[in-house]
C-alpha cells in the first residue's frame, strides 16, 4: 500500500518575511516652476484690486433740493479711509474714486503725481427704504425698495454725524432725513434730521422682505441681506504703492517722482460732484 504524504507549502524567499510590492509612483507632484515677473499671472492681484474698487457700492445721493429718509446698520463708528475721489474727471466726465495709502508705510503714487492729498472720508452702510425717481429718458417714474447703499460723510459734515452718535450711542437702527440744499453741498445732505429708533427685530423683519409682494424685489431684498453692514475692507483695499500706480494708469512707481509732478497725460483730481456721477443711480 502507497502512502501518499501532504507535501508543505514552499516558504517563501528572503528568510520568510513578506514584503509589500512597491507600486511605480506615475501620481508623483511635477516640480513647481517660477510665474515669470510681468507675465499674465503677476498681473492677477492687481486685476482683482481693480475689480473690487469697480464693484463699490452705490452712495446714497439726496437729489439737490429733496429729502431722502434711510435707515443705519452700523453699530459702532463709521468706516474711515482715504480716497482720491474723482480721479481723472472733467467738467463733463465722472472720474473714478481711487484709494489714497498716505497713512501707510510706502509714498502714495497718485499723491505724488497729482500734488494732492487724497480725502479723509467716512462711510455707514444705510438702507433706502422706498426710493422714487425718473430715469433720463423715461416719462413714468421708477420705484425701488430697500436698497442698500454707502452713505458719504466728508469732513464738512463730520461734527454733525458725530453728535447724533455721541447721543445714541450707535447708528444701528436710527431712521434719519437727509436734506440737501445746492449742488455743491455734500452729496448725503447737508442738514441731518433724527426720525425714530427701529428696534433690531423690525430690521431683520425687513431683511425678510414681509411687507414686498413683488417677487424679484423680495428675492434682491434677501440677496442684499440689508440687515446686515457692508464689508468695508473688500469695497475698499489698501493696496501696495506699485498696484496703486498700475491702478491709476501711472505704471510702475518712479523713484524720481516728486510731490507736485505731472505727468504727460495731465490727469485731474478734486472730488467735484456732478450729474451722472459714480455712486448715483441711473
Amino acid at each position: 500500500m502507497v502512502i501518499k504524504r501532504k507535501l508543505a507549502a514552499p516558504k517563501p524567499s528572503g528568510g520568510g518575511i513578506r514584503r509589500p510590492l512597491k507600486a511605480k509612483n506615475d501620481f508623483a507632484a511635477p516640480p513647481k516652476h517660477a510665474v515669470k515677473k510681468g507675465g499674465a499671472f503677476s498681473k492677477v492681484a492687481v486685476e482683482k484690486k481693480k475689480a473690487a474698487v469697480g464693484q463699490k457700492p452705490w452712495n446714497v445721493i439726496v437729489p439737490v433740493g429733496g429729502k431722502l429718509t434711510v435707515y443705519l446698520l452700523d453699530e459702532g463708528e463709521p468706516f474711515a479711509t482715504y480716497e482720491h475721489l474723482n480721479y481723472g474727471g472733467t467738467k463733463t466726465q465722472r472720474g473714478r474714486d481711487l484709494p489714497c495709502i498716505q497713512d501707510g508705510s510706502e509714498p502714495c503714487p497718485i499723491c505724488l503725481q497729482s500734488g494732492k492729498e487724497g480725502t479723509y472720508v467716512m462711510y455707514l452702510t444705510a438702507i433706502i427704504p422706498r426710493e422714487t425717481y425718473t430715469k433720463k429718458g423715461d416719462k413714468s417714474p421708477t420705484t425701488r425698495l430697500y436698497q442698500k447703499k454707502l452713505l458719504q460723510i466728508k469732513i464738512k459734515m463730520a461734527n454733525v454725524w458725530q453728535r447724533i452718535y455721541e447721543e445714541h450711542g450707535t447708528f444701528r437702527g436710527l431712521v434719519v432725513e437727509l436734506i440737501r440744499d445746492g449742488k455743491l453741498d455734500p452729496i448725503s445732505g447737508n442738514e441731518v434730521r433724527f426720525v425714530r429708533k427701529l428696534p433690531e427685530a423690525k430690521i431683520k423683519q425687513y431683511a425678510t422682505g414681509f411687507d414686498v409682494n413683488d417677487k424679484d424685489a423680495k428675492d434682491y431684498i434677501i440677496k442684499a441681506e440689508v440687515d446686515k453692514v457692508f464689508d468695508y475692507e473688500k469695497f475698499f483695499p489698501s493696496p501696495d504703492a506699485n498696484t496703486l500706480s498700475q491702478m491709476a494708469g501711472l505704471g510702475n512707481v518712479t523713484a524720481g517722482m516728486r510731490l507736485g509732478e505731472e505727468d504727460s497725460d495731465g490727469w485731474g483730481t478734486g472730488d467735484a460732484e456732478s450729474s451722472g456721477a459714480w455712486g448715483e443711480d441711473g
